[in-house]
């Protein structure tokens, strides 16, 4: 479990423990389950999209990787968080690299479920 820290308006604030208290949660309960929804909610939407795209979008959207430059620019900034030396400007570098590299590990399996389903690949060996 990780510690997360949002900045909400009062009124947010109010409508989250109203709603909470009402589903007979904690705040932090409400607020994970609204979030893991969600979540959920954008990959079913993209798995959707997927479903429309050709053949030729499915692969590429399963083949997705990082640029060259990026991957190696993540490389970088993750050995020097490692050291615990970045900047103000290289953690949002790195933030955003991680952003990416997330949405795109995201986009590749469904990509993968696709061709798949599809029948254009095999599934990976487990």
């Amino acid at each position: 479990m990780t510690l997360f820290t949002l900045n909400l308006s009062d009124r947010a604030v109010r409508e989250v423990f109203l709603r909470a208290s009402r589903q007979g949660q904690t705040v932090d309960e409400f607020v994970g389950d609204l979030l893991e929804d969600a979540l959920s909610l954008e990959e079913n939407q993209e798995s959707h999209v997927a479903a429309q795209l050709s053949d030729d979008d499915v692969r590429a959207m399963a083949d997705y990787m990082l640029s060259p430059e990026e991957q190696a620019r993540l490389d970088d900034l993750l050995v020097v968080n490692r050291e615990g030396s970045l900047t103000a400007y290289q953690q949002a570098e790195l933030d955003r690299l991680m952003r990416l590299y997330h949405e795109g590990t995201i986009r590749k399996s469904i990509g993968w479920a696709e061709a798949v389903r599809r029948g254009l690949r095999n599934p990976p060996p487990l």
